[in-house]
């Protein structure tokens, strides 16, 4: 099918631009709202440094450079960003970043002041915007220059992907869960750190925070994690026919078998394999990066393939597909605990 090819606006690092996009429906609204912005890079650096010198976590994906630049720091800017790292390692770090009511709202008032100079409207507490503003002069000398530019080279690489297969991939999704793409376009921050699976999307509205650094986030499956992102705040109907289907396995098995979160398998595997029917050769994420393994397991990837995939291929309405995938593998857990 030839698609109508028509121009549309991104906000990037502060700036509109245009870009060309194939749009085979009459909406001329870009599916993605790109941002670069340097509160929330600072925010989630800052997080992420603190968890790592807590001993909570290890800098993930990150560039070395980021570490041996602490080491370029004047006394008085050590002492300066040592008491930042502190207020976040006392305050912020054991909490989620994505389940923390408070952390989203955290997040939310930083990409929405980007371009704020002294985040005077910043709805966060007093001592999180001193902390801020103490340390922004700090990072913005050492780290911001080279962050901002590897966030500005993902989105580069990025677009020419979104031109070629978001339209495509976005038709799929709606049909697939058998709801509309967002009217609005998907708020889509690129930060150098995110979180430590590298990416995390909070809700109502759909807002996706994306790590440029995190290895798994590189190439062709950038435009997998995405559209994978996106894909969260589509879930809602296929939450509830599987939730539906647990409760009934339960009930005749007499307990829960199933494990919590099998609508993230079939987010994982639905997004994926859309991806690797367009793009030839392309390894989903979950596969390449041993989710199948580790996370869950391959009898659970055999079962979408079989149950869910006839859904994807318009041969399986969505809740026979997923009642099907819950009572197999409601079936399959029950023979494993005789």
């Amino acid at each position: 099918m030839i698609l109508r090819q028509s121009f549309v606006l991104v906000v990037l690092c502060g700036l509109t631009v245009n870009i060309c996009r194939a749009d085979s429906s009459p909406s001329q609204a870009p599916m993605f709202d790109l941002h670069n912005g340097f509160w929330v890079n600072l925010h989630h650096f800052l997080f992420t440094s603190a968890q790592a010198s807590s001993g909570i976590v290890r800098l993930p994906h990150g560039d070395p450079k980021d570490a041996m630049d602490l080491d370029s720091l004047s006394d008085r800017e050590r002492q300066v960003w040592n008491t930042a790292l502190s207020y976040y390692a006392t305050a912020l770090v054991r909490r989620d970043l994505l389940m923390d009511r408070g952390m989203e709202d955290i997040k939310n008032e930083l990409e929405d002041l980007e371009n704020s100079p002294d985040l005077k409207e910043a709805k966060v507490a007093p001592e999180l915007k001193s902390v801020l503003l103490t340390a922004a002069p700090i990072y913005r000398k050492h780290w911001w220059p080279r962050h901002e530019e590897v966030n500005r080279d993902w989105i580069s690489a990025l677009n020419p992907l979104l031109e070629r297969y978001g339209n495509s991939l976005a038709a799929a999704l709606a049909k697939t869960y058998e709801v509309p793409w967002p009217e609005q376009p998907i708020r889509l921050d690129v930060v150098a750190y995110a979180n430590w699976a590298g990416a995390y999307t909070t809700l109502y509205p759909t807002r996706s925070t994306i790590s440029s650094l995190n290895a798994a986030n590189q190439g062709t499956a950038a435009l997998e994690i995405v559209f994978h992102e996106a894909s969260h705040g589509m879930m809602t109907r296929v939450m509830n026919v599987i939730q539906t289907a647990e409760k009934e396995q339960a009930a005749q098995h007499r307990g829960a078998i199933r494990a919590h979160g099998l609508w993230h398998e079939v987010l994982f595997y639905t997004s994926g394999e859309l991806v690797a029917e367009l793009v030839p050769g392309y390894a989903p994420y979950a596969d390449k990066n041993g989710l199948w393994d580790h996370a869950w397991t391959r009898a659970d990837r055999e079962a979408l393939e079989r149950d869910w995939k006839p859904h994807m291929l318009g041969s399986a309405t969505l809740d026979a597909a997923l009642t099907k995938l819950v009572t197999d593998l409601s079936s399959r857990r029950e023979s494993q605990r005789k």
